[in-house]
């Protein structure tokens, strides 16, 4: 499975993230966060955003303790954002909560290059609902369940990138081995 594309003869690994989800105020933003948290500084930044987001909303207050209590900043996201068209260039790789929110995104904003839903993405057929339960140990089991998805996104991400850089190499290769053939 490759997230990347080509321009000609080049390979370009997405530049840019969107994480998404419905309303952006409970898992999109916790995604966000863990994420910002565990990826290398050389991983392309995320963001993420909402489908259906009618007006800003604070996010989650669990959102807040959740990342709180594993030490994680929720950053600057501090209010639910919708999902525009200009937030996604031709490098832009997707990753939706749900399957739902794949389909709205590609339905309501004409974009299906680069749109997963995030176990899609690391090949885990589940989706990422967010959990409504008065039982907040649920709440920590979701935390951890969704660290370890990122986790996996990471990785994933991680060894893309180097493969891609690999046929990158490749390909860079046999068009200085075809120059230096008709040179000769």
């Amino acid at each position: 499975l490759c997230h990347c594309f080509r321009k000609g003869q080049k390979l370009y690994f997405p530049s840019t993230r969107r994480l998404v989800s419905k309303g952006n105020t409970f898992s999109s933003p916790l995604v966000e966060a863990i994420y910002r948290d565990k990826a290398p500084n050389w991983l392309p930044e995320s963001m993420s955003r909402g489908t259906v987001v009618l007006f800003s909303e604070p996010i989650n207050p669990k959102v807040n303790v959740l990342l709180s209590s594993h030490d994680i900043n929720i950053s600057n996201h501090e209010n639910s954002k919708q999902l525009e068209r200009e937030n996604i260039g031709q490098d832009t790789l997707i990753l939706t909560m749900t399957f739902s929110d794949k389909l709205k995104v590609i339905e309501d904003l004409g974009v299906s290059n680069n749109v997963y839903t995030l176990g899609e993405y690391i090949e885990d057929d589940a989706d990422i609902s967010d959990p409504f339960d008065p039982d907040e140990t649920l709440y920590d089991k979701f935390f951890e369940e969704v660290a370890e998805k990122i986790e996996k996104v990471i990785l994933h991400m991680e060894a893309e990138y180097h493969e891609n850089d690999d046929d990158a190499k490749d390909v860079n290769n046999k068009e200085l081995n075809s120059k230096d053939m008709e040179v000769s």
